[in-house]
């Protein structure tokens, strides 16, 4: 039994989970239970604010918990806490705002998923009939537009009309669009009402984390029911390709790590040194204090997104000031989350010595446009460290932060004790949540031509054909994890994209049979518009060496599968549009 009333503490109210019907299986619970939690939620949040205003009041606040269960304790803290410190019309005015920011476009976004599903396919019928009944596409266009509008959501930006009204009518684009505007309006109210903070949850809601798992364990169950098959009938689960994928957290760790290795041994051949930056966004930007876990009075309402854009931005300046003024730099930038959401940056940067002053300059008057003159700002905005050898390599001072962002191995406990693959775990929710790119690469040679060279190896046929090549050097060097040597052979850190000497060499797919006119399925994405082009192989020096010389299809479990030529073994089910690239996988065979 949940206790009520005004003695139980805001903290113990951010600690409960109280089985939000948006959680399918996560605590594995029937819908009476959740009913019937759901309703004890409300009672306990009815009595913790029973004392404050009006009859009137009482009944607006009854509504918007029974509204919103899975929020009621939390919003009951948070306007419990509001009318103390001012008065309870301000409180009434923050739940009205939270209620208000949970219906977007008439519709409950605190809602199953069942029910997110159905008005989803709703949406898409909607826009059907539209499309059916306008015979005119701009036209047509601008009445199924209508719809994204009301919620909010941007509209596709595709090559052709038609495929934007695909797009439109097409039950699963809805829910993608859906699910996805769920997840960041409840992780931002979450945030907003103090579910989101070190002494409840840090980084993430645990009802998002919860929602997250159920995601993870959906894309585990797909992999492991799917396959590949080429032409030669060689089958390869979609979860045994995962695990050999940078998809896979280990070596999504692994390769980072060799790479920033890689980049501090061409440091140290050219003389560079190495500097680990703190870029953090101002006050307004923070939800909550960090010592307290209470609001910032400060807080504008910015969401991690937004607060990850204004990051982005900040950095767009410093590269375009630094290339302005002739800096030469290369490293990495890892994205995370502090405990209440809001990004901050570390990044750990390689310059020539003499440039080490410039380079803190420039990144300081940037990262203080904003808010300067606020307090602590000069201290906590911008923080630089100097890479010191005798202390521990380049790789070392970042080497945590990779860890703690992937998968927590090799460390015990975040910075504030909580266990390290639960803080990842957490960190991860964050990211997929907001939609925040974690890791990225500043400089040095395309990262995707390194990958499509460890991919190929080990393949005999290429390594006959490409012997004593400037590629056939790099794919030796990229079979053996040493990225310093790829930097050297691709023409340093410093050199630019177009100027490198091997490119990846993409295909675009044919979409019409030239002799009959026909149109090509495998040349069209499913709403109608060419499909994007493919990896096909590596260019050098305007040669082609094609790397991809096999067709894959997907199946799933059971499915029947064609043959050589194309054609069906058994059953009557058609291979579906292949698969040409292959993610990052290293096995031999493919």
């Amino acid at each position: 039994m949940v206790s009520g009333g005004p003695s139980r503490s805001p903290e113990s109210h951010n600690l409960v989970t109280s089985n939000p019907p948006f959680v399918s299986s996560a605590s594995q619970i029937t819908d009476n239970e959740a009913a019937l939690a759901n309703e004890e939620d409300v009672l306990c949040a009815q009595n913790e604010t029973k004392g404050y205003g009006t009859h009137q009041c009482k009944q607006f606040r009854k509504e918007i918990f029974e509204s919103h269960p899975q929020f009621a304790l939390s919003m009951a803290s948070d306007y419990a806490h509001i009318a103390d410190r001012k008065n309870y019309i301000e409180a009434n005015l923050k739940l009205l705002s939270i209620d208000q920011r949970l219906n977007v476009g008439g519709f409950n976004f605190s809602c199953s998923k069942s029910e997110l599903k159905s008005k989803a396919q709703d949406l898409a019928d909607h826009n059907r009939r539209i499309a059916a009944k306008i015979s005119d596409p701009d036209s047509s266009l601008a009445q199924c537009s209508k719809l994204p509008r009301e919620f909010g959501l941007a509209l596709p930006d595709e090559s052709t009309v038609h495929a934007m009204i695909n797009r439109l009518c097409c039950v699963r684009w809805w829910k993608r669009k859906m699910f996805g505007l769920q997840r960041q309006i409840l992780e931002g109210v979450a945030r907003d009402i103090g579910m989101v903070h070190h002494h409840s949850s840090a980084y993430s809601s645990v009802n998002s984390q919860l929602d997250r798992a159920d995601q993870r364990q959906a894309t585990q169950t797909y992999l492991e029911n799917s396959y590949l098959v080429n032409d030669q009938l060689q089958t390869f689960s979609l979860k045994e390709l995962y695990e050999k994928s940078v998809s896979n957290p280990y070596i999504r760790r692994s390769e980072l790590m060799v790479r920033i290795k890689g980049f501090e041994i061409v440091a140290d051949r050219l003389g560079d040194i190495g500097e680990f930056y703190t870029i953090t966004c101002p006050s307004r930007m923070h939800a909550r204090f960090k010592k307290t876990g209470r609001c910032n009075p400060k807080y504008d309402g910015t969401t991690p997104r937004e607060a990850q854009i204004y990051l982005n931005t900040l950095w767009s300046r410093v590269r375009s000031k630094l290339s302005r003024d002739g800096i030469p730099h290369y490293g990495f930038r890892v994205s995370e989350p502090n405990h209440d959401g809001t990004p901050h940056w570390h990044l750990l940067m390689f310059m020539p010595p003499e440039f080490k002053a410039a380079f803190r300059r420039i990144v300081k008057k940037y990262a203080l446009e904003d808010s300067p003159n606020e307090k602590g700002a000069r201290k906590s905005r911008f923080k630089a460290v100097a890479i010191d050898k005798d202390k521990g390599s380049a790789a070392g001072y970042i080497a945590k932060y990779i860890a703690k962002n992937i998968d927590g191995s090799h460390i015990e406990e975040d910075l504030y004790g909580n266990d390290s693959t639960k803080a990842a775990n957490s960190i991860d929710t964050w990211s997929s949540v907001w939609g925040i790119r974690q890791f990225q690469q500043i400089g040095g040679p395309s990262v995707t031509v390194w990958r499509e060279l460890r991919r190929i190896a080990n393949s005999d046929d290429l390594t006959e054909t490409c012997r004593g090549s400037l590629i056939g050097d790099a794919a030796l060097h990229a079979g053996a994890s040493d990225f310093a040597a790829f930097v050297m052979v691709m023409g340093g850190p410093h050199m630019r994209r177009t100027d490198q000497p091997i490119k990846i060499l993409y295909v675009q797919p044919e979409f019409v049979d030239k002799e009959t006119g026909e149109f090509i399925e495998e040349g069209l994405t499913r709403y109608g518009d060419i499909a994007p082009a493919k990896i096909k192989g590596l260019l050098l020096d305007g040669v082609e060496f094609i790397t991809r010389l096999t067709r894959w299809h997907i199946f799933q479990h059971g499915e029947p599968v064609g043959n050589r030529e194309g054609e069906r073994v058994a059953g009557h089910c058609p291979p579906r549009a292949p698969w040409t690239c292959i993610n990052n996988c290293t096995h031999e065979n493919l």
